[in-house]
């Protein structure tokens, strides 16, 4: 097999005559092609939520590609002003006796439409030689039109040919020959250069060959999203969304895209099809389709810039920002311009992890907020042009904005559509209706999108030498050089009715207000004034001290085991409980519990004198066993937790106040992306302590004050034994660390979960960063009577984690030693010590898999 597989055989093909209608665009304007969209067909068997998706991505003057005639056909043909063409099987026995081509093309004779035909059959022989043989040379259709392997698509929907019927299979044809073309047409526009980017709609996922014979002639590559059709119709069908680039192997190399590139993700949705194929209860398909909100990930940098003066601003704007739900991967870059705000921002907890703090290049010593026309302000702002210039020559596309700004939805999207209407143009931006010459737009430079290329980074350049001559207002020169073609770089204006300026926002009707995407508080001057019109407008969401609520450090959850008041296990759990108490504000718990009968009581009594939260809604395996997973998407999930570390933690385990220091450590190398990446995984040693206690008896070992916790911890330091790196008894990391749609469904208390964690994070060395802090941060394990290998007790599903796992070879990186960092004090003696992270050189480091989605954890 070569790289152009069949590309000759594909390329020697004849223009079709079986068609019908012209090659021609559709000739509507923007504001018809809006208004077809929303005109859905009537019994359509796509939901319009698959419609608006497919809509979201086609540009209103993109070319289409649908594999199907339908009822439906009028409506994609009208949906953009570009060209639109369907294919359709040329066999009269597959659609209830008639040639379903002519049926549909008589109705609607204006449809450009090919037949096409297919020679394969739905059954169990095709499934099984075209999943063994997924680039075989039979699924090259024939006389395959020249105008389709020709024209630069935008979109393409495979929604044929018939892929159902009578029996286990039908007796169609099946969506083989449909969904390979396509993959051909994808790879032939995109190793051409047509094209950047080709998107795939496969409806019908649900069915076996669209969902496993898409993913194994895609190279398995995983869906960027998945929608499910809503209810309320007939044969309600999900369908995956898939995005090519050149750079996917089975585009630019398919005889290497073997299994692995993508093994583990393909897994987890093949276990999640499996599960939804042989039927679960309403709450977990639910859970099951979770992955249809994945929001699609942009290459946006977003960019701030923020003094001392200010805070309470960027404060606000983060408020909004945390509102919209954007995705955890979205990475915000802010650049601190004084000292003062950088080392608030560095040990601010309300900012996420997904940020990374920078100090300015350009120092100031102005920490106030400064007025508009001052000289200070203007020389603070002429660092704009060389800020921006910074990050472009580091090859990203950036979303600037101000911080008097307020995102009251996601701009993103919106920004995309404007690049997505021409590709030639380089910069979109906010603009203003100030006074000037000529028709042309007058760009705010305080809300704008800029691509990196030749002509974006020369245009810095010029506006940063332009800047630099002498302290100024940076807008009027951006608009100067963009006058008259001074500059190459195209410019393009965002929508106002979405993107409206101070004035426009503050004179506009309420009907105006509600469309915008983004308000920015110009067109008035003063830290005061801004505020005030904030205030107005209900949009200021910091109090009258310029804070918000504070945040803990981690977040940590607990399972506890059912047992008796006063039992052993009761006062064990009793003590992690109290322990955790003593280390808030920092450190906040969350215990979850199944309602069991015999603990329920006990555990809701327990947390209620430790002012705890219980959590009852969660996912067990049918012995009651919490899923890791369930547990770290609550935690993930719960808007009313912003900390910047979440966690687990077995219920037998005392941190002492070390924790805090290590884990505020790690947070600013994390927040300035110094040593760490953005996403972490932190793990560590337990000291094992002997606890004599009985049921009947009181012992000092009962923390039931915090100078008896104290003096637990200093027993633990002269007298425990550290245990081995095998066995991981807390996990605690960044908010969305784990792709947990990746992991099998573990359960917490049971062997091996921790190991293949712990592997799996090792593998992402190049995203993800494994720090052992076992050096700074005390963890005591009580050990009593079941000893030190609790979980190696005999239980129902003590086997549970182990059956999924496989081969323990297959996690032979799953130790805490195997962490990429750890962290130690700092030998310089002070009064306050000092948490230092290092990078850590070991034996583990053989095997290291250079691919970043790839896990030598393999699943059964």
């Amino acid at each position: 097999m070569t790289n152009n597989i069949h590309a000759q055989q594909i390329q020697q093909t004849n223009n079709n005559s079986n068609r019908l209608g012209s090659s021609l665009s559709n000739k509507k304007d923007e504001s018809q092609i809006l208004a077809s969209r929303k005109s859905y067909p009537k019994d359509a068997q796509m939901g319009t939520k698959q419609m608006d998706n497919i809509m979201s991505i086609l540009p209103t003057s993109g070319n289409l590609l649908v594999w199907g005639l339908g009822n439906d056909s009028p409506y994609w043909h009208n949906s953009t002003s570009g060209k639109v063409v369907f294919l359709e099987d040329d066999d009269p026995t597959t659609k209830e006796g008639i040639l379903w081509y002519d049926h549909i093309t008589y109705q609607y004779p204006y449809l450009n439409a090919y037949k096409v035909h297919y020679t394969t059959k739905n059954n169990d022989s095709n499934f099984e030689k075209y999943m063994n043989d997924p680039w075989s040379s039979d699924l090259v259709i024939n006389n395959f039109p020249k105008e389709v392997m020709e024209t630069k698509w935008d979109v393409i929907l495979v929604d044929a040919p018939l892929g159902w019927g009578t029996g286990n299979w039908g007796t169609g044809p099946g969506r083989y020959q449909s969904i390979y073309m396509t993959l051909q047409i994808a790879r032939k526009q995109l190793i051409e250069g047509i094209v950047s980017t080709v998107h795939v709609f496969v409806d019908d996922y649900e069915r076996r060959v669209e969902n496993q014979y898409a993913q194994k002639v895609f190279g398995n590559k995983k869906p960027y999203r998945i929608i499910d059709r809503e209810e309320g119709i007939s044969n309600a069908n999900r369908q995956a969304h898939f995005i090519f680039h050149k750079d996917h192997c089975i585009i630019s190399n398919p005889t290497s895209c073997g299994n692995e590139d993508s093994r583990r993700e393909v897994q987890a949705i093949d276990r999640r099809q499996q599960q939804y194929d042989n039927g679960v209860d309403e709450k977990k398909k639910s859970d099951i389709h979770r992955i249809e909100d994945e929001k699609l990930k942009t290459n946006w940098i977003i960019l701030l810039t923020i003094n001392t003066g200010f805070y309470d601003f960027f404060l606000n704007w983060l408020a909004h920002y945390k509102k919209l739900n954007v995705d955890t991967d979205q990475e915000v870059i802010v650049i601190a311009e004084d000292d003062i705000v950088f080392d608030r921002l560095l040990n601010d907890r309300r900012i996420p992890t997904s940020f990374k703090i920078e100090r300015s290049k350009f120092k100031s010593s102005d920490t106030e907020a400064l007025d508009y026309e001052s000289d200070s302000y203007k020389k603070m702002v002429s660092n704009r042009a060389s800020i921006l210039l910074d990050k472009l020559e580091d090859r990203l596309d950036i979303v600037y904005s101000d911080v008097d700004t307020v995102w009251l939805a996601n701009p993103l999207q919106y920004v995309d559509d404007e690049f997505n209407k021409d590709s030639q143009v380089d910069v979109v931006a906010q603009t203003d209706d100030l006074p000037h010459e000529g028709t042309y737009p007058y760009y705010c430079t305080g809300f704008m999108a800029i691509k990196y290329n030749k002509r974006s980074i020369q245009f810095m350049k010029d506006w940063e030498v332009s800047l630099l001559e002498k302290p100024k207002l940076n807008q009027p020169i951006f608009n100067e050089l963009l006058k008259g073609g001074k500059s190459d770089m195209k410019a393009q204006p965002l929508p106002p009715v979405q993107f409206p300026h101070g004035g426009s926002y503050y004179h506009g009707t309420e009907s105006d207000r509600q469309k915008a995407v983004i308000f920015h508080n110009n067109y008035v001057i003063g830290h005061d004034v801004k505020k005030k019109r904030f205030r107005d407008y209900g949009l200021w969401l910091v109090n009258e001290e310029g804070k918000t609520p504070s945040a803990p450090l981690a977040t940590l959850a607990t399972t506890l085991l059912p047992t008796e008041a006063g039992a052993q296990k009761y006062r064990i759990q009793l003590n992690t409980l109290r322990a955790l108490s003593y280390l808030r504000p920092d450190i906040d718990t969350v215990v979850f519990s199944n309602n069991n009968a015999s603990s329920s009581g006990v555990v809701d009594e327990m947390c209620k004198k430790l002012g705890i939260r219980v959590i009852n809604d969660f996912e067990s395996n049918p012995h009651n066993t919490p899923y890791v997973r369930s547990i770290f998407e609550y935690l993930e999930g719960d808007v009313s937790i912003s900390s910047p570390f979440i966690g687990y933690v077995n219920a037998d385990i005392i941190f002492s106040s070390t924790l805090n220091n290590t884990l505020n450590a790690i947070l600013q190398y994390q927040r300035v992306r110094r040593k760490v990446h953005r996403q972490v995984l932190i793990i560590g040693q337990r000291t094992n302590v002997q606890v004599n206690f009985t049921s009947t008896e009181d012992h000092e070992e009962e923390l039931k004050e915090e100078q008896e916790y104290e003096k637990f911890v200093v027993k633990a330091q002269r007298h425990g034994d550290l245990f081995g790196t095998d066995a991981q008894d807390f996990f605690i990391a960044t908010q969305g660390a784990f792709n947990w749609s990746d992991i099998p469904d573990f359960v917490v208390g049971r062997p091996g979960y921790d190991n293949w964690l712990v592997d799996y994070i090792f593998h992402k060395h190049k995203t993800h960063s494994l720090i052992d802090i076992t050096n700074t941060t005390l963890a005591i394990h009580q050990t009593g009577q079941d000893g030190n290998k609790a979980g190696f007790v005999e239980r129902e599903d003590k086997e549970w984690n182990s059956n999924l796992i496989g081969e323990w070879e297959n996690v032979d990186h799953g130790f805490i030693h195997c962490a990429h960092h750890e962290t130690v004090w700092e030998k310089k003696k002070s009064r306050k010590k000092k948490v230092i992270l290092n990078e850590r050189i070991s034996s583990c480091s053989d095997g290291i898999d250079d691919d970043d989605n790839s896990n030598d954890g393999n699943t059964k």
